[in-house]
């Protein structure tokens, strides 16, 4: 097996790219049961360990998805597709929670409300990057 200058042995490109596929998918998980649990405004403590659980899982998932992405062709174009959709949905959610907070400013809104307008720029990129990357999976078909 190939050597780099450290000394460690070098990740074959398949190793590479089936750490990326689960990553992906363990990150998908995470993100779907975190967003149920938001906006469902579950508060029991069953649901809470769940959460804690499923936010552990999230982060180094991230951080996976970031070592990983250069390991094939297949995998840049995943990851470009994904970090193009993140940004727009970066954006996206900026300009919305700017709308959403003119009109609660004209209007009577609660506090939770604006709670959740504010949520809206954290959640949406990392929406739009695993729902795109999931969908450019099924296209592709692997």
């Amino acid at each position: 097996m190939p050597r780099n200058p450290f000394g460690w042995p070098k990740r074959s490109r398949h190793r590479g790219v089936s750490l990326f596929l689960l990553f992906a998918n363990l990150g998908l998980a995470s993100l779907i049961v975190l967003a149920l649990a938001y906006f469902l405004d579950m508060r029991s403590p069953a649901v809470n360990v769940v959460v804690f659980i499923a936010g552990l899982i999230f982060l180094p998932a991230l951080v996976g998805l970031f070592l990983t992405r250069r390991s094939d062709e297949y995998v840049q174009a995943l990851w470009n597709s994904a970090t193009s959709a993140a940004f727009a949905g970066l954006v996206i959610g900026m300009v919305a929670t700017q709308v959403g907070l003119i009109a609660i400013g004209h209007g009577n809104a609660t506090r939770q409300q604006s709670d959740q307008l504010h949520s809206i720029p954290l959640t949406l990129p990392f929406l739009a990057f695993f729902l795109v990357l999931s969908l450019q999976r099924l296209r592709r078909g692997r």
